[in-house]
């Protein structure tokens, strides 16, 4: 069984500006960074707000993971985390793919759809992607660039 995971992957971020140095790679880098955890953070949260409840563990559980970044490309994803206070066969992780896409349970019983992830980050992607953006005209802007705002290409 899988959990529900998704995320914010951003990639070749230096053939949209054109050529830069590394020096500016880099600081281009801290910034998306900086947006995409912002995104991450938009996700999150709406995605806990419309979970179902059971015993508040599953809602609670919702968190943005770590960013990464590696040269041209800065990753992160939002899901489900592990609850310290829960033995293992009482993870959220456990049955947030049945809450999320519905399906059979012990027993033999199922459990229709509860869906609360592609619903957060279907309402949410124009805040989150205006996060990024923001993040990025700040970092470009300290190299002095002055963008006022991004397009796509």
């Amino acid at each position: 069984m899988t959990a529900p995971k998704t995320g914010v992957f951003v990639t070749n971020l230096p053939q949209f500006l054109g050529r830069i140095t590394l020096a500016q790679n880099v600081v281009i880098n801290e910034g998306l960074k900086e947006g995409v955890e912002q995104a991450l953070e938009v996700y999150a949260e709406d995605w806990a707000a419309r979970a179902p409840v059971r015993d508040q563990d599953y809602q609670q559980s919702i968190e943005a993971g770590p960013t990464r970044v590696r040269k041209t490309t800065v990753a992160g994803t939002v899901w489900p985390h592990y609850r310290r206070n829960l033995a293992a066969d009482q993870q959220p992780i456990m049955y947030a793919e049945i809450l999320e896409f519905g399906g059979r349970v012990g027993g033999g019983g199922f459990v229709a759809a509860q869906p609360s992830m592609r619903p957060a980050f279907d309402s949410k992607n124009p805040e989150a992607s205006k996060r990024v953006q923001m993040a990025m005209i700040k970092a470009i802007g300290k190299m002095g660039i002055g963008l006022k705002s991004l397009s796509r290409p």
